[in-house]
């Protein structure tokens, strides 16, 4: 057990967003000890990946919030940087399951946004650790790049 905590406690030294659970737990844990296993619980699923992997879930997530317009948008032209970003085989799994809800998403009338503010979009949601429509989205990012990143 102190080994997991010990790497909880350098995951939480990950700049949190004042007054959000994720920040809560940081300030439990300087102390080096968990004082309720349901603080597990409460751990944002990204915070538990690396950098890099933060990054894709980030583009992942808000990929799935803007995944109406996404849906609506005919030209490949317009789709293909972003299955480059995201890699193909990810992309595809994130597009072709079934849609989010709709409280979690942009409406189709936004139109997709460039790269960046796909990624910008998803680091906000990942921000969003109280939200539960914004955490549920972010699970999902995280599940479908666990399910195809190696």
């Amino acid at each position: 057990m102190s080994r997991f905590v010990a790497q909880l406690e350098r995951r939480a030294a990950i700049v949190a967003a004042p007054g959000t659970r994720a920040a809560r737990l940081a300030v439990r844990l300087e102390g080096g000890t968990l004082r309720h296993f349901d603080d597990l619980a409460r751990v944002p699923v990204w915070r538990l990946h690396d950098s890099e992997a933060v990054a894709r879930i980030a583009l992942v997530a808000g990929l799935l919030h803007h995944r109406p317009a996404i849906d609506a948008e005919l030209s490949g032209t317009r789709l293909a940087p972003l299955a480059h970003a995201c890699g193909e085989a990810l992309f595809d799994r994130a597009c072709n399951g079934d849609p989010p809800p709709s409280d979690h998403c942009a409406a189709v009338s936004a139109g997709v946004p460039p790269l960046e503010a796909l990624r910008a979009t998803g680091h906000a949601l990942l921000a969003r650790t109280d939200d539960p429509p914004a955490r549920a989205l972010v699970a999902r990012a995280a599940a479908l790049v666990e399910a195809v990143v190696p």
